[in-house]
């Protein structure tokens, strides 16, 4: 079980910062646990609509360091065992209820702190269609997301990628409600044919 901190990158930084530096600023090819620059934190009224952090992932070692662990989600044991991912600010602690969990092309708009309603609306279907689990966990516009995304070195239709290219592997879930009954086990069932992640690449424009 990871238990990390995460930093929120410098707006004027953007997102590369922490990915390559440590606590103390210094480079760092690990760098750390962070969140999109653009995204807002405090209590949950104050949360992005999205909120993604980010982590390295140096290979697809389910067992291996920083964000490979997401791998475990690969799992359908792992996955049902697991519905929940805990992720807190300063102001208040909160639950997460996974909903997704798939590979995508960085052209998929999924983190965007904020989607118009209908583009929303069209990323929740391409990312259902993605997913390796079809999860009994509705989902609507009202919902906070809270998005885990890494590299992947293999995906459907390519065996091996190199260790720099334009795949995640991405966890997806939703923010519990308060007094929300809590599940001991996640109920999906496994998609036999999720889409290809290249089906993604056109939507940039979303």
């Amino acid at each position: 079980v990871l238990q990390n901190p995460v930093e929120n990158n410098p707006y004027q930084k953007k997102n590369e910062y922490y990915l390559n530096r440590d606590l103390y600023h210094k480079p760092d090819k690990d760098g750390l646990f962070c969140a999109d620059y653009r995204a807002s934190f405090g209590r949950r009224e104050e949360l992005s609509h999205i909120t993604t952090v980010y982590g390295h992932s140096w290979d697809d070692n389910p067992d291996g360091t920083l964000f490979s662990q997401l791998k475990k989600y690969r799992s359908p044991e792992f996955a049902r065992e697991n519905p929940y991912i805990y992720f807190s600010t300063e102001k208040e602690n909160m639950a997460w209820e996974v909903f997704a969990v798939f590979d995508t092309t960085i052209h998929l708009p999924y983190v965007r702190p904020t989607l118009a309603s209908d583009k929303f609306a069209q990323m929740l279907d391409t990312v259902h269609e993605l997913s390796y689990y079809n999860y009994d966990v509705a989902v609507s516009d009202d919902d906070k997301l809270l998005v885990l995304s890494t590299c992947t070195f293999s995906v459907d239709g390519h065996s091996t990628l190199p260790e720099i290219n334009d795949y995640r592997f991405v966890v997806m879930a939703r923010l519990v409600d308060t007094g929300e009954t809590r599940k001991d086990d996640a109920t999906f069932a496994v998609n036999s044919t999720p889409a290809a992640p290249d089906t993604t690449r056109e939507l940039r424009h979303l």
